[in-house]
């Protein structure tokens, strides 16, 4: 036997929810990485410094994060914001996914 699906409004609270666990996920993640670039050069909490402390953040914030290939070696600061740029954005997006998906179809 096989068990019934799940009404549409019971899996529709599900994927609220997880969508809700992805973004508070990836903004804490997203706010340790950024947190990461200036603790690193300015030895900040015990930091040693480390020319490669911004790759999570860089990850987290692609594909934006690609502009800074145009610039070439933008610095440490700049690339932090162009970072947090992106991280905002991406979480931004998250966050309409999840809006998009509680409000169901529209007619």
């Amino acid at each position: 036997m096989s068990a019934a699906p799940a009404p549409p409004d019971r899996a529709n609270r599900g994927l609220k929810r997880l969508l809700r666990v992805i973004t508070i996920a990836y903004v804490v993640l997203g706010a340790l990485a950024l947190f990461a670039i200036p603790a690193s050069v300015e030895g900040w909490a015990g930091v040693e410094p480390d020319p490669l402390s911004g790759i999570f953040a860089l990850l987290l914030a692609l594909p934006w994060s690609l502009l800074l290939m145009l610039v070439g070696d933008a610095g440490p600061w700049p690339s932090f914001l162009v970072c947090a740029a992106g991280i905002a954005l991406n979480t931004f997006i998250l966050w309409r996914i999840s809006r998009t998906s509680r409000q169901g179809p529209t007619a």
